[in-house]
């Protein structure tokens, strides 16, 4: 898989929808990810593979804002959730997922998070929140393995108490899986990525976007 240039685009279109990055004090950018749209569903499915990951990603989604730490551009980082396994998997929690409080591993002890808000699927990777599960940390999630969480959706209503979650026995079983692919790893391998992304606009400028082309 190579990245090329491709001919212009409309400004700030991308392989996930119209994206927008803003800047914040101190250079750190967030990148708006519109991930309810129908396009981006449909380039979700392509890259998923297991029936796991489709039945998330049929569900109800929201736009969601990922922070871009560093000199990393546009099209780098998307690319990378693209490519990475872990990162995929942690922006179908974040845009699927439900509220719950910062869990004690990574949303309540990192400076700069990458998600805005912690949000977990109790069914998906273990329960794990979108933070941990990005930098490949689910495992030790604190929210791993709570089926149901007296901190999730706090303003929906109803009972959501369960002993597993208040001190009656701990964490109930999990099925967090650690992603296949190492953080630096490509997700997929190559001819499955071109295969099924090709001709797809990943990024940049209207001058010079970014498409996903065949390996050569």
């Amino acid at each position: 898989m190579s990245l090329v240039p491709a001919p212009a685009a409309g400004h700030g279109t991308s392989a996930f929808g119209n994206i927008r990055v803003t800047q914040v004090p101190g250079g750190d950018r967030w990148l708006l990810l519109p991930t309810g749209t129908q396009g981006n569903r449909q380039l979700l499915l392509a890259l998923s593979i297991n029936d796991e990951e489709r039945n998330v990603i049929n569900m109800p989604s929201r736009d969601i804002q990922v922070r871009i730490t560093g000199n990393v551009n546009v099209q780098q980082f998307i690319a990378g959730i693209i490519r990475r396994q872990g990162y995929f998997l942690a922006i179908l929690v974040q845009s699927r997922g439900r509220a719950a409080i910062a869990c004690g591993n990574k949303c309540a002890t990192t400076a700069n998070p990458r998600f805005q808000g912690c949000f977990r699927i109790p069914t998906f990777q273990g329960g794990a929140c979108a933070e941990c599960v990005w930098q490949s940390h689910g495992a030790r999630c604190t929210h791993r393995g709570r089926n149901v969480d007296s901190s999730d959706d706090p303003d929906e209503g109803g009972d959501d108490s369960d002993s597993s979650d208040n001190g009656g026995g701990g964490p109930g079983p999990s099925n967090y899986r650690k992603p296949r692919a190492d953080p630096g790893e490509e997700r997929t391998s190559g001819y499955k990525t071109a295969r099924t992304m090709k001709g797809y606009h990943i990024g940049g400028s209207a001058a010079q976007p970014m498409v996903v082309d065949e390996q050569e």
